[in-house]
């Protein structure tokens, strides 16, 4: 108990005292006999009690109603701060959206320029390696490709024409040019195969495509040449660069076809091109030959 607890039963004992009290007051007029001159105050007495006990209840029923009304205010505050985040979050999804719109045709324009720019370069080296093959001084003078349908025009004395206006071996030097270029742009290390490469040259052009071309294409190259293309003159030009071969002759006595390897060596010293007119033998040889790339 102690003195708080004394002073707690106090005060409620003056409490339940003045309470007492106030039933005592409203209750003594109804006990006061009737009286002519005290009626009338009796009367406006109980009005009045009666009018305080409307008040305190419209007083009760607008705590009641504001109490409500603040219920309400702070769900709409709160329906409205939502409105607000979700406002704020899809505007940030549009932010990102946008960015990303932005960003995808950023890299979609760089991969655009890039490509325009590799194959400008392309055409660049295409003129370069067809000149640098033909037995012509400067055949063409530029080379466009376009970087969208990659169709080729080509220019020589200011006028411009197609591929097909160029001769057969100036095809043929052209498809090479181009492998080379290919081969040269990309910097991807990676084999070079040429099926009957000398076909459709003369032999200044045979010449130009053994010693500049082959040897230094790619870090391997092979050749797939028919017995018509490499003579013995050809094989000790090329002889330096090969790393080894074989030849393949066809025997029309027995039907059969024989496989010989050989040596850069036997290329060098005559013994193993392909087309050898004094042979007489009458075997025809084709040839697949493998280079190393010159130093």
């Amino acid at each position: 108990a102690g003195p708080v607890g004394e002073a707690v039963r106090e005060t409620a004992t003056e409490l339940a005292d003045t309470e007492a009290a106030l039933r005592r007051t409203e209750e003594a007029p109804a006990l006061v006999p009737p009286d002519p001159n005290l009626q009338p105050i009796v009367d406006a007495l109980t009005r009045l009690r009666a009018r305080r006990a409307e008040q305190e209840a419209e007083l009760d029923a607008l705590v009641a109603g504001d109490s409500t009304a603040r219920f309400k205010l702070e769900k709409a505050e709160n329906r409205l701060a939502r409105a607000h985040d979700a406002l704020r979050s899809g505007a940030d999804a549009s932010a990102s959206v946008r960015l990303a719109e932005r960003a995808r045709q950023a890299f979609a324009d760089y991969a655009d320029t890039l490509r325009a720019r590799k194959v400008r370069v392309f055409a660049d080296v295409v003129l370069a390696r067809f000149n640098e093959l033909s037995r012509k001084a400067r055949l063409l003078d530029a080379v466009h490709v376009d970087p969208d349908t990659f169709a080729v025009t080509l220019r020589r004395d200011g006028r411009d024409f197609g591929r097909a206006e160029l001769s057969a071996g100036e095809k043929q030097l052209f498809a090479v040019s181009a492998l080379w270029a290919l081969r040269e742009v990309s910097e991807v290390p990676m084999p070079v195969v040429v099926d009957t490469p000398l076909g459709r040259l003369d032999r200044d052009h045979r010449l130009a495509m053994v010693r500049t071309f082959f040897p230094h294409v790619a870090h391997q190259v092979i050749l797939l040449a028919t017995d018509t293309e490499v003579d013995r003159a050809l094989a000790t030009e090329i002889a330096p660069a090969v790393s080894h071969g074989y030849r393949m002759a066809f025997d029309n006595d027995a039907g059969s076809t024989t496989v010989e390897r050989f040596t850069p060596d036997d290329l060098a010293g005559g013994a193993a091109e392909l087309a050898d007119p004094e042979a007489g033998d009458g075997r025809a040889g084709d040839g697949l030959i493998e280079l190393d790339v010159l130093p």
